[in-house]
Formats: C-alpha cells, sequence, structure tokens
C-alpha cells in the first residue's frame, strides 16, 4: 500500500515538473507572437526635451518640456539615481533622464499645457 502511495505522488510530482515545462514553452511563444503582431510606431527623430528643476523644501520640482505630447504617450522610468522619460508626438520621439538622489520617490506627475511636472521627495 505505501509503494503505491510512494509511486502515486512520485507519478504526479514528474507530471507536475512536464507540466510546468510546457506552460513556460507556450507562454514564451504566446509572448513572441504578440511582439511581432504589435504595430510599430515610425519615428523620424529623437530630441532631447528642454527640462528645468527647482528645490522646495524637501522637493525637486522638474519640469519637461513636451510639446504636442498626450499624457497617454508619456512614459515614466524610476531607475537607481534618475527618472527616465519617453514621450511620444507625431513622428518625434522625446527622450531623457534627470537625475535624482537614490533615496528619493516621485511623489507626483502632471501633463500641464505641454509641460510634464515631476514632483520628486527627497
Amino acid at each position: 500500500m505505501l509503494y503505491r502511495l510512494v509511486l502515486l505522488v512520485l507519478s504526479v510530482a514528474i507530471l507536475a515538473f512536464i507540466l510546468r515545462g510546457i506552460i513556460k514553452d507556450v507562454s514564451t511563444r504566446l509572448r513572441e507572437e504578440v511582439e511581432k503582431r504589435k504595430p510599430r510606431r515610425r519615428f523620424e527623430a529623437v530630441e532631447e526635451p528642454q527640462a528645468w528643476m527647482e528645490k522646495r523644501g524637501g522637493r525637486m520640482i522638474f519640469r519637461v518640456s513636451l510639446p504636442g505630447v498626450k499624457s497617454r504617450d508619456v512614459h515614466l522610468r524610476r531607475l537607481k539615481e534618475s527618472l527616465e522619460i519617453k514621450a511620444y508626438a507625431g513622428g518625434k520621439v522625446y527622450f531623457t533622464l534627470l537625475k535624482i538622489p537614490s533615496n528619493s520617490r516621485v511623489v507626483s506627475e502632471t501633463l500641464e499645457k505641454g509641460f510634464y511636472v515631476i514632483e520628486v521627495a527627497v
């Protein structure tokens, strides 16, 4: 009886291991297929936008000029000691890095009248 139970447990473990590999392979293939079918944007120019920074108390406030950009086309990514900004408008890509302390955090971000405003707590 114990022998059958051990064989059953081993069979289930082996089956789970095999299924995990199959699921991983299928998810990788699906991800690759989705990436192939994504429409690719074509851009004529990459531009570094003008940026200004001011300190107010324990905060850093950045204003980045992004004319013609809609809020859904702005992407902010926090890196170890900087903020990466990518924005898209028409055939143009805006890209810049803003240096910030490693222990800081983004408090708010808004797009107002062509300016992307980011508030960082230091």
